[in-house]
């Protein structure tokens, strides 16, 4: 237990600031996106959605690059159902 002790600190040691605070604050327009991802798409778009979700600004950007049809596509599907609730 103490040497997974000192394996975790040395790990967050070498971390300049902890995961949570690279966060992106996300846009509305993307949280639809990533929301109608999830909801409409397959297992695949399901846990990319879940990527999105985690990603800080860089690797949000590195996502939304690699994948941008399906961007497009869910973008699309977000705007169109916007005012609906997503719940």
């Amino acid at each position: 237990m103490i040497l997974l002790a000192t394996v975790v600190s040395k790990l967050f040691v070498r971390i300049k600031k902890p995961f949570a605070f690279d966060r992106i604050k996300m846009k509305t327009e993307d949280l639809n996106t990533i929301t109608a991802m999830s909801r409409f798409g397959g297992s695949f778009a399901s846990a990319l959605a879940n990527a999105f979700r985690k990603a800080d600004n860089h690797n949000f950007e590195i996502l939304k690059n690699a994948f941008p049809d399906m961007w497009e596509m869910y973008n699309e599907i977000g705007k169109s159902i916007k005012d609906q609730d997503f719940s």
